[in-house]
């Protein structure tokens, strides 16, 4: 499924990338049944090794709010601050590691090159439609399951045990992605249209919803 998702994202493998830039708008809620937050975003992913940084600036009445999630040679880290310098939410260490190389693993259809290109991910073949991708945190796996349509298209990606904060503490939680809308932006096969969300006791809480409007690949 693999080799057949890569021939229907990209034309050219032969020339790889060192990153993918995303250009993202959408929108995002902190709780179920919270006020939603409009967001415009940029997020970088790298093809060769696990590694991302997705930079927010939020618009309307909370136009003071940025927000900056990453992680690379193994740490992960959240941080979101008001005017850029008072911080409002901040989350570091292991769990968060885990829990954003997981975020990694689930945007590989946004870098396509980085399933064949990055020594670093791992990948187990679960059935006909899905497959399994890990990589090492701390010396430990961490992965991602990937379902395919029958069109071979990615269609979803989950886990059942992705770090959520509650309260400050990391409670692992079931957590899943949808993506639909391909279309070829910056030579590359991408869904323009993502939602991602945890599976709570009390059914699903979508949190994250958003769109893609540009992709540019990053040689050097």
């Amino acid at each position: 499924m693999v080799e057949r998702y890569l021939k229907r994202a990209v034309s050219d493998r032969d020339r790889v990338p060192q990153l993918v830039r995303v250009t993202q708008q959408g929108r995002m809620r902190t709780k179920p049944g919270g006020r939603w937050m409009r967001f415009h975003a940029t997020e970088d992913l790298q093809v060769r090794s696990v590694a991302f940084s997705w930079r927010a600036r939020f618009t309307g009445a909370l136009s003071m709010l940025t927000a900056v999630d990453q992680y690379a040679a193994g740490a992960g880290r959240l941080r979101v601050r008001l005017l850029g310098v008072v911080p409002v939410v901040s989350a570091s260490g292991p769990a968060t590691a885990r829990a954003q190389a997981q975020r990694y693993l689930s945007e590989l259809f946004w870098a396509p090159h980085a399933l064949a290109a990055n020594p670093d991910l791992r990948w187990q073949e679960l059935c006909e439609h899905a497959v399994e991708v890990t990589t090492v945190v701390a010396g430990s796996p961490v992965g991602i399951r990937i379902d395919f349509d029958d069109a071979g298209d990615i269609s979803t990606v989950s886990t059942p045990t992705r770090a959520r904060l509650v309260a400050g503490t990391a409670v692992d939680t079931a957590w899943a992605g949808r993506v639909a809308d391909f279309a070829t932006i910056g030579g590359i096969r991408v869904p323009t249209r993502a939602e991602v969300g945890w599976e709570l006791p009390d059914g699903p809480f979508v949190y994250w919803q958003g769109t893609v409007s540009d992709v540019v690949l990053r040689y050097t």
